[in-house]
């Protein structure tokens, strides 16, 4: 079993922030408790920051309960172990110890709701365990210095549930990591040319892969766990079947954790996500083709609308126009519309391959890529992008394949 090198890099966006921790077990919290409360929201805060700090401001009117974190490390005598605290973006370190002849350690404070925290040894940043930590919370663990990740623990289940998750996401991790190990070890330029090829479809695949895991994980956890609320959190929310779980996980997580910062995140992706996943009137955006005219989403009311995210040095997109003709011919009678929205900042090369693939719909273009306005509007992060919208304006579907847009439309004509 691989040492859980990955976990820093993957469950957190952590910089090297980490300051001198305590070395005592006394707390200050009753200190910081007063100045906290004393503050206010600094002007030019974003809705985010705001929550944040609101939450913070709601968190201190609850009543502190005692933690206490302790245990044996095998092999650990005269190493110093550091408990720190972890945000969703950042590490605080709050105590450090010199283990004991017999390696034993023992940290003590005061928690108002669950949090995340980790123990490291000073030596190596790599060898850490993390673990959700409950007001009133007396944990036992026991590891081998060198196999921090085979740790035993009493006292709660939690930690093995976190690194249950790690696990999880270990398994998809590790088939990148052999793709990209073969790649580096191909000298045949054509191989590789190929491979290169291949690549965004595998990622693809191991990102939805790597989210159904995610997803099955949290729905084996009863009675909403920490753990199944940071397996949530870590949905990327711009997948449909996601951002489905999340909207229906988060009322749950609301009233269990509503001060984490990790709740506040998986809020924020809801709420930054619902305007354009499917079941929500589509966004009004403005495109414009060749000529100067304008278009619109909305104005297609009444009929199906394909709309198609491109450009023209997207491999992908070319290799998907001849379905692309395909499917609008074969519907456009029955009432589809295809409306093309290239993102070239060149609007000549957009409209040298008008002309040149003969693309089928409206062919319109927003410069920018995907800082352009409807990029930026829809959320759209790559090409192709796809939006399949209803005849009454609301997205039946969004970000699938052209094959997976297929099938869609099959559903919606009836053949």
């Amino acid at each position: 079993m691989k040492k859980l090198t990955f976990i820093l890099g993957f469950l957190l966006v952590i910089t090297a922030c980490r300051q001198k921790p305590k070395t005592t077990d006394q707390d200050s919290s009753s200190d910081q408790t007063k100045k906290d409360s004393s503050s206010t929201a600094a002007p030019g805060m974003t809705n985010e920051e705001e929550q944040l700090h609101q939450a913070k401001m709601d968190l201190l009117k609850l009543p502190e309960k005692s933690y206490t974190v302790r245990g044996k490390v095998i092999g650990g005598k005269g190493f110093v172990l550091i408990l720190d605290k972890l945000d969703v973006a950042k590490v605080e370190p709050l105590l450090s110890q010199t283990l004991n002849d017999n390696g034993e350690f023992k940290f003590t404070g005061k928690l108002r709701e669950p949090e995340l925290f980790e123990l490291r040894l000073s030596s190596d940043q790599n060898r850490v365990i993390h673990f959700p930590l409950f007001p009133g919370d007396d944990l036992y663990f026991t590891f081998d210095i060198n196999h921090p990740e085979n740790f035993q623990v009493n006292g709660s289940v939690e930690p093995v549930y976190l690194r249950d998750m790690y696990y999880t996401i270990e398994k998809t991790n590790d088939k990148i990591t052999e793709v990209e190990d073969l790649q580096a070890n191909i000298t045949d330029k054509a191989k590789i040319s190929r491979m290169a090829d291949t690549l965004p479809h595998f990622y693809e695949r191991i990102q939805r892969e790597k989210s159904a895991n995610l997803r099955n994980f949290a729905l084996k956890l009863s009675d909403t766990p920490f753990t199944a609320l940071m397996a949530s959190e870590r949905l990327d929310a711009e997948y449909p079947e996601n951002f489905a779980f999340m909207e229906k996980m988060e009322p749950q997580f609301a009233k269990k954790y509503p001060y984490s910062p990790f709740y506040l995140d998986l809020h924020n992706k809801v709420t930054i996500y619902a305007p354009v996943s499917p079941g929500h009137t589509i966004p009004d955006i403005m495109v414009t083709d060749a000529k100067g005219i304008s278009y619109r989403p909305t104005q297609f009311h009444g009929k199906i609308l394909l709309l198609y995210f491109w450009n023209v040095d997207c491999k992908d997109c070319n290799e998907e126009i001849p379905l692309l003709e395909s499917l609008y011919e074969k519907y456009k009678s029955k009432g589809l519309e295809l409306l093309s929205v290239s993102l070239d900042n060149d609007r000549g090369d957009w409209m040298n391959a008008i002309t040149d693939k003969k693309l089928p719909g409206i062919q319109t273009n927003d410069i920018g890529l995907f800082k352009s306005t409807s990029a930026q509007t829809l959320l759209v992060s790559t090409t192709p992008y796809t939006f399949v919208i209803g005849k009454d304006g609301k997205i039946i579907s969004k970000k699938q394949t052209l094959k997976e847009v297929q099938r869609q439309l099959v559903k919606e004509f009836g053949f």
